[in-house]
């Protein structure tokens, strides 16, 4: 042997084992590193044995400088090399208790390396093992009481880890690796590291992964939950027991799941994979691929390609995915898919449901209850038992016959009639009309803008994902009805007769009845709208709350209807009620509420809640009750009652009657002779057109009359009351009131407190009654009385009579000749007496 050769063996054995840790260690304490051979005076032997480190910290290196045989054991505590079953005479003498790590590095040729004698209770201090078989075909065995890390290297290498969870890696070459016991980890699945030749790695007993490089290899996961590459060639997988995964990357694989739940995927190339035993998902990806369920309940999908999908035993799913696909269903009760292009199905047997989706296909009804469905296009439909057919994607009409059939409409704006018997319509894509006509029907709007009616029978439908509306007609039986996600609409039809209608809470769901008849929304639709026609109607509404917000529609139709929530809470209901024509009665609920009595001589109660109340044409009796309510008459006669909270008031035309009730309210008379009361609280009242009566009841009332010859009574509080136009008779009642006639001959009263009294144009007559008053004249021929108290009378213009009677008054005629100034006592005449600024704003700029 040369020399140089034996120090390359030492070199690559340093650089293998780490030995480049020890450099400082080395040159610091070179009687640590033990070399058992002279150099100068012995042969240079073919296995090398280098020990670096202390007691419980030994790093052991084997190296080859050839093709050995190396065996690693304990002979009697002491490590033992055997080098081609001779020992090792010039290695160290080293305790396998204080081996910490142990390298073994074949050398160029065929090696064979065993450390099936390296066990945990002899090298106790072991922490690690590396083994590299170097260039060649080399046998390596692993120990049985660590975790080994291998590399084959170049070469057709055979590779047992032995017990433990091992890493393995055989490099380049046709390779035989077995795992063994544990979890180990074979070739590589990184694509910068995969490796050359036609490999066969068998992960045996654990949860194991197994990554192929090119070449055409094998991989066998064992028993466990294993994770399988293929690669880049034609590999065969195996998965054997657990529930493994699967992915034959590119090439042409053969893929057998065997035994447990496997996710399989076939990669790049024309694969063949089959499930067999167990809930297999299988896809076939890109290729032309074969793939085959086996038993269980399996999941197949072809993806792209022109596959061959065959289910097998169990309840499968077939989904061909892109291509020209071939599906069959075999036995049990399947679900095939055929996806885009041109697909060939056939369900075998059991109550099969198939779908050729887009493409020109076929579908096939074999034995059993199948539903087939085309699709898109245009496809052959072929039957042997009870079909259940699908349109394509135009604008299909689909008619159902005497039996129990099952209709799917596809993708245009199709227009499904179930016709007698027992139906299950489905709309699929676009805006559909699904009619179900005689029988108990199940209706499915699928998405899209659909119209839904179930016609005779007691009904199913779901709306599907679509903005949907269905219609229900009571005499014609009971419907459950389901919003799949759109924001649906549901309209009841009434009939010609006097229908009782009650609308109800289910449990969390609304129930509308009618004749023992039934409509069942068991999920949240946008809004109700009970449209109940002809007849003198009932509609009663009882407590909704808990239902999911929605929007209830009520029209009473002709005739005379009673419309009743009751005063009962409805959650998150928002009702809209409409009497229609007639005579109608309506009450509303605890909620916020929108009633309209419509054209007829209505009565509208409208109960607790902020509500909007609107008479329409005749005379209504509205009455707001508790919450702040929004009362528009109409036309006609009507009678308006707030009762409590801040209401706003609206006779419109006629001669109305309006009462605000409790609260500050606002209440106006529109045309007409009113008769207006505000009430309790600070309230605004105004007359407008016509001769109006106004009573501000208690309160800091503002009145005005307006047009019109209108009485104006404050009552109690601080009110402003203004006349308007017309001869208006003003009467301030008790409290500070300020009074402003206006136009017209007016008479205007203070009452009882200081009052301030401006009359305006015309000739009017004025009177403070008790309090300390102000009282202007204005325009026009004026009687001022000041009554008791202090009071401050000015005439104004035109030939006024001011009268103090009683206590210190200041009187002013204004000035005119005609002026007549009554009083006891000369001092209290003032012609030159000038009102403040103040007083002035209050009376003549209000």
């Amino acid at each position: 042997m040369k020399f140089s050769s034996w120090l390359d063996a030492v070199r690559s054995a340093r650089t293998f084992g780490r030995l480049a840790r020890s450099r400082a260690t080395r040159q610091s304490h070179s009687a640590d590193v033990q070399i058992a051979e002279t150099l100068e005076t012995r042969a240079v032997p073919t296995v090398t044995v280098l020990s670096v480190g202390s007691s419980g910290a030994t790093s052991l290196f084997i190296s080859s400088d050839s093709g050995d045989a190396i065996t690693v054991r304990v002979n009697s505590t002491l490590v033992e090399v055997l080098a081609n079953g001779t020992p090792v005479a010039s290695a160290p003498a080293v305790l396998a208790s204080d081996v910490s790590q142990l390298d073994v590095q074949g050398g160029d040729g065929n090696n064979v390396i065993d450390l099936t004698g390296v066990s945990s209770s002899e090298f106790s201090a072991l922490q690690g093992i590396t083994i590299n078989g170097g260039d060649g075909n080399d046998s390596i065995l692993g120990s049985d009481s660590f975790d080994d890390l291998i590399y084959g290297g170049n070469g057709n290498d055979t590779v047992s880890g032995g017990v433990g969870n091992d890493t393995v890696a055989g490099n380049d070459g046709n390779d035989s690796i077995l795992g063994g016991e544990g979890d180990d980890s074979l070739g590589s699945t990184s694509a910068s590291t995969r490796e050359d030749g036609n490999d066969t790695l068998d992960g045996g007993n654990g949860n194991d992964t197994l990554g192929a490089g090119s070449g055409t290899d094998s991989l066998i996961g064992g028993a466990g939950d294993d994770s399988l590459f293929g690669g880049s060639g034609n590999d065969r997988l195996l998965g054997n027991d657990g529930n493994d995964t699967m992915n034959g990357e590119s090439g042409n694989d053969s893929m057998s799941g065997s035994t447990g739940d496997d996710s399989m995927l076939g990669g790049d190339g024309n694969d063949t994979v089959d499930g067999e035993d167990g809930l297999d998902t299988i896809n076939g990806q890109a290729g032309n691929d074969s793939l085959i369920g086996g038993n269980d309940v399996d999941s197949l999908i072809g993806d792209a390609g022109n596959d061959t999908l065959t289910g097998d035993a169990g309840n499968d799913t077939l989904n061909g995915g892109l291509g020209n696909d071939s599906l069959l269903g075999v036995d049990g009760d399947d679900l095939l898919l055929g996806g885009n292009d041109r697909d060939t199905l056939n369900g075998g047997v059991g109550n099969d449901s198939l779908s050729g989706d887009a493409g020109n296909d076929s579908l096939t009804d074999s034995s059993g209850n199948d539903t087939l469905n085309g699709g898109a296009d245009n496809d052959i439909v072929t039957t042997a038992g009870s079909p259940t057919v699908g349109g394509t994607g135009e604008d299909d009409v689909l008619l159902g016959g005497a039996g129990n059939d099952t209709m799917t409409g596809g993708g245009g704006n199709d227009s499904l009639d179930g016709s007698f018997g027992n139906d299950v319509l489905n709309g699929g894509d676009s805006n559909d009309t699904l009619l179900g006509n005689g029988g108990n029907d199940s209706l499915n709007g699928g998405t899209g803008v659909d119209s839904l009616d179930g016609g005779a029978g007691n009904d199913t439908i779901n709306s599907g994902t679509g903005d949907d509306v269905l219609t229900w007609m009571a005499s014609n039986g009971s419907d459950t009805f389901q919003n799949g996600g759109g924001f649906d609409s549901v309209n009841v039809v009434g009939s010609d007769a006097n229908d009782t209608y009650t609308v109800a809470k289910a449990s969390s769901v609304m129930r509308i009845t009618n004749s023992g008849q039934s409509l069942t929304l068991d999920r949240t639709i946008t809004g109700v709208t009970i449209n109940a026609g002809l007849g003198n109607d009932t509609i009663n509404i009882t407590t909704l709350s808990g239902i999911s917000p929605m929007l209830l529609l009520i029209d009473g139709g002709d005739d005379n209807d009673n419309i009743n929530a009751n005063g009962v809470s409805l959650g998150s209901v928002l009702l809209r009620a409409s009497g229609g024509l007639g005579d109608d009665t309506i009450t509303g609920s605890a909620n916020n509420d929108y009633l309209d009595g419509g054209d007829g001589e209505d009565r509208i109660t409208a109960n607790g809640g902020n509500d909007t109340l609107v008479g329409g044409l005749g005379n209504d009796s509205l009455s707001g009750g508790v919450g702040n309510d929004f009362i528009t008459a109409g036309d006609g006669d009507d009678t308006i009652t707030g009762e409590a909270g801040n209401d706003i008031l609206n006779g419109n035309g006629d001669s109305d009657s309006l009462d605000g009730g409790d609260g500050n309210d606002t209440v106006l008379g529109g045309t007409g002779d009113d008769s207006l009361v505000g009430g309790t609280g600070v309230d605004v009242v105004r007359g407008e057109l016509g001769s109006d009566v106004i009573s501000g009841g208690n309160g800091n009332d503002l009145l005005e009359g307006n047009d019109g010859d209108d009485t104006v009574a404050g009552e109690g509080g601080n009110d402003l009351i203004r006349g308007g136009d017309g001869n208006d008779s003003l009467d301030g009642g008790a409290g500070n009131d300020t009074l402003v006639a206006g136009d017209g001959d007016d008479t205007a009263t203070g009452g009882d407190g200081d009052d301030g009294i401006n009359g305006g144009d015309g000739d009017d007559s004025l009177n403070g009654m008790s309090g300390n008053d102000t009282i202007i004249g204005e325009d026009g021929n004026d009687t001022l009385l000041g009554g008791s108290g202090n009071d401050t009378c000015l005439g104004g213009e035109g030939d006024d009579i001011v009268v103090g009677q009683g206590n210190p008054d200041t009187l002013q005629g204004g000035g005119d000749s005609g002026d007549m100034i009554v009083s006891d006592d000369l001092s209290e005449i003032d012609e030159a007496f000038v009102l403040s600024s103040d007083v002035l704003g209050r009376l003549e700029a209000t």
